[in-house]
């Protein structure tokens, strides 16, 4: 009978001691968990914290995008349909593009004008009969 409550005992002090040992692995294992858990709740603050500045970024941004949109509709609605310049354009090849183009309708219109005179006089010499000059050159002098 000593001899099994000796035995009893001797499990009892291997359970104890193993017991001690989880309890212990358990504590390890807490400290661990919450020493994570800390460095989460902080990496959730900086995360939270880079959400917000980058809301207000896009929220700068957007307003950004409106502002140039009206602006580029103000300016659209002032431009030439044949202006295909833009923001920051400086315009240089533009406007000797212009006035090669002005130069060249210019000379066009002078040149339809021209070649319609040309034309209406040829028209009305062939109309008139020739006394009707030899008429009008009478009268003018």
């Amino acid at each position: 009978m000593i001899k099994e409550r000796f035995e009893d005992f001797n499990k009892l002090e291997e359970e104890i001691s193993s017991l001690k040992t989880q309890l212990e692995e358990a504590r390890r294992a807490k400290e661990a968990t919450k020493f994570q858990m800390l460095n989460k709740e902080e990496d959730y603050e900086k995360c939270e914290k880079e959400v917000v500045s980058l809301r207000v970024e896009v929220d700068k941004l957007n307003k950004n995008l409106k502002t140039t949109q009206v602006l580029a509709d103000i300016l659209s609605h002032q431009q030439s349909p044949y202006d295909k310049s833009g923001l920051g354009y400086t315009g240089e090849a533009s406007s000797k593009f212009r006035m090669v183009k002005c130069k060249e309708k210019l000379e066009a219109i002078i040149l339809q004008k021209s070649n319609h005179r040309e034309s209406q006089e040829k028209d009305e010499s062939i109309a008139r009969p020739r006394s009707y000059d030899v008429a009008l050159k009478g009268s003018i002098h």
